[in-house]
């Protein structure tokens, strides 16, 4: 038995030559030669005990396919079948990879695999390139089953590897929505089978899943100050981002705002019924799919909502996922508590003193009520180009876009509230009261610059609006 180099033209590689039953078997070691050395001393044990497997009765000469193919079939993960599906697509459908030897694969395959799912195009979208994020999705499944391989003794190494920066995970930012934008999605303009989703959404900061997944029985309006919604589940009952199914659940209690307590009461006694054909029960989703009382949204049929919602509104879509940064952009604005808005949005912190912390719930239902999306309205903000485009923006808005998310116009706040001729006939349609329109005229004090009494560090007047 011995290790022995093999010069290459990127390198020196080792192999272990192993003598068993009269006959020598080589395995490759990598380019590691204390790695190679350690695989000579395992195999010489494994011989002296019985113990020792031929390379070819270990992996059958198994090819990357053929492993991934037993691989998935033992994945218990929630989006093992997402993985199967992205890896069988772009990478398996490929055949020098799918049909390379488990035991032969090393980094520049993997470097020329990306090479080449970037210059792959999908048939959808009119051949839209393929993401970079699929393409670390994909990479990163495969890094998972080789160092299974390697954990199960398959292969000597791990050899999905990459030079740094080789895959650029960033996903493109998202952008909150404005105040009006808000309230436009938020009024009447939006079918009543979707409002409700909506109004969820914003006065929340719960993800979409979350969203689909709240039961009447979630709703607890005995609790003091404010009802309170139990988020300890998302769409069919799965376990929340970051809870594993069997592990620690860790759910999150989120006070109502008084105006969509409002909202809710009325849903439940006359909605509901008027939509679906029944009055709902505890067991209900609030908010099911349309013809299906018993039935939660999912995923895309969230996403077909809340696209349908922004048309009827008139509201550039940036994402549903965006209504959970406008909802601590304004909560924030509302209350310093910065920490209690965090843990009314998620459900895993990662400072210490978070975890140390058990939260009372009058500061979460203080920081709920805070919450005021007619804050803005009055807002220009400095880097906004006259045109209406949102800071550091430079288009135009074509003739028949949508209402820009940074109005041109300064416009008083009690203008907009009120409905007047000054708020312009865009906000003439919407409902009575606005959200939040009561909480404004309170939250200028909450703020020393914003208090219409404080003149020059000198208090004018104490009296209480």
């Amino acid at each position: 038995m011995a290790v022995v180099p093999r010069k290459t033209k990127d390198g020196t590689v080792y192999r272990v030559a192993i003598l068993h039953k009269g006959k020598q078997h080589w395995e490759a070691a990598g380019s590691d030669r204390r790695e190679a050395d350690r695989l000579d001393a395992r195999r010489k044990r494994e011989v002296a005990n019985g113990q020792y497997v031929p390379p070819q009765a270990r992996s059958g000469g198994t090819t990357i396919r053929s492993y991934a193919e037993r691989f998935f079939d033992a994945r218990t993960n929630r989006n093992a079948e997402s993985e199967r599906t992205q890896v069988e697509r772009h990478a398996l459908s490929l055949d020098w990879f799918g049909s390379l030897r488990m035991e032969d694969a090393r980094p520049p395959h993997f470097l020329r695999l990306v090479k080449e799912l970037r210059a792959k195009t999908r048939e959808v979208d009119g051949g839209r390139l393929l993401s970079e994020k699929s393409i670390a999705n994909v990479l990163g499944t495969l890094r998972t089953m080789f160092g299974e391989a390697h954990f199960n003794e398959v292969i000597v190494g791990n050899p999905c590897v990459l030079p740094r920066k080789t895959l650029k995970r960033r996903s493109k930012a998202r952008a909150p929505y404005s105040g009006r934008e808000v309230l436009a999605l938020l009024s009447e303009k939006v079918d009543v089978t979707r409002r409700v989703f909506i109004w969820l959404a914003f006065y929340t900061g719960m993800r979409e899943g979350e969203i689909c997944g709240r039961r009447w029985r979630d709703w607890n309006r005995d609790s003091r100050p404010l009802g309170a919604l139990l988020c300890s589940s998302q769409y069919d009952d799965r376990p929340l981002k970051g809870d594993e199914e069997g592990g620690d659940a860790r759910p999150r209690v989120i006070p109502v705002h008084p105006e969509l307590a409002k909202v809710l009461n009325e849903w439940r006694t006359t909605g509901f019924e008027i939509v679906h054909g029944r009055r709902p029960d505890d067991d209900d989703f609030i908010v099911p799919i349309r013809g299906g009382a018993g039935t939660n949204h999912t995923r895309s049929s969230a996403y077909k909502l809340w696209r349908k919602a922004c048309d009827e509104a008139g509201v550039t879509n940036h994402s549903l996922h965006s209504t959970r940064h406008t909802f601590t952009t304004f909560a924030r604005r509302g209350t310093p508590r910065t920490d209690a808005v965090e843990a009314i949005t998620h459900n895993k912190r990662g400072e210490m003193v978070d975890y140390y912390n058990h939260w009372l719930w009058t500061p979460l239902c203080e920081a709920m009520e805070a919450l005021s999306y007619g804050a803005d309205a009055d807002e220009k903000h400095p880097l906004a180009p006259p045109s209406g485009g949102g800071p550091g923006g430079g288009k135009k808005a074509g003739p028949h876009a949508p209402a820009s998310p940074e109005p041109a116009t300064n416009m008083p706040i009690q203008a907009v509230v009120d409905g007047s001729e000054e708020a312009g006939p865009e906000f003439k349609k919407l409902p009575e009261p606005l959200p939040g329109s009561r909480n404004y005229l309170k939250s200028l004090w909450r703020r020393r610059e914003l208090n219409p009494f404080v003149l020059q560090g000198e208090t004018l007047c104490e009296t209480r609006l």
